[in-house]
């Protein structure tokens, strides 16, 4: 049986395509496994992938495990819950000095009372060892110099994206 020739291209670009960088696979499948914690409650995995200098500004792991389940109950209060988190694609990354840093974009959905609300975010992640391991901040409260505060090796030429305001969808 005879393949026809354009079959096979487009075979070879979809392959060319699936090509992807294993290091933004990574920090994509971690801030994956820190959006799903934070949505089924697991706060222990989401202090295990916060940078620890974050974990410790909290008060440490305990403090901050006890103020994520605040936080969710407080949410939770106010008829509201996080529904889905829609990871993007990790921007550029950058080395300074042993640490690597990238931006993460996502997409947050909350229900609200009356409708939905969903919020453009970003992660920022490091890894001191190369990008073998991964820690992350939700970088949005970090602009101007909180960065610096959290990460004072953060490079100058990572810009983070601003931050949109929410778009709210009435329920019908």
């Amino acid at each position: 049986m005879r393949i026809p020739h354009g079959v096979v291209v487009v075979t070879l670009l979809s392959l060319a395509n699936a090509q992807t960088n294993p290091k933004a696979d990574l920090v994509r499948q971690k801030v994956d496994e820190i959006s799903t914690a934070l949505i089924s409650g697991d706060f222990a995995k989401v202090v295990d992938l916060t940078y620890p200098k974050v974990v410790q500004m909290v008060g440490g792991r305990e403090k901050m495990i006890d103020l994520l389940k605040a936080g969710t109950q407080e949410t939770l209060a106010h008829g509201s819950a996080i529904t889905a988190v829609v990871v993007g694609t990790p921007l550029e990354f950058r080395t300074v000095g042993k640490d690597v840093f990238v931006v993460v974009p996502s997409s947050i959905t909350l229900s609200v009372p009356g409708g939905k609300l969903t919020q453009k975010s970003f992660t920022v992640g490091v890894s001191s060892d190369a990008g073998r391991t991964w820690f992350f901040v939700d970088a949005n409260n970090l602009a101007g110099e909180k960065i610096k505060m959290v990460f004072p090796t953060f490079p100058a030429t990572l810009q983070l994206p601003p931050r949109p305001p929410p778009i709210f969808e009435r329920m019908r």
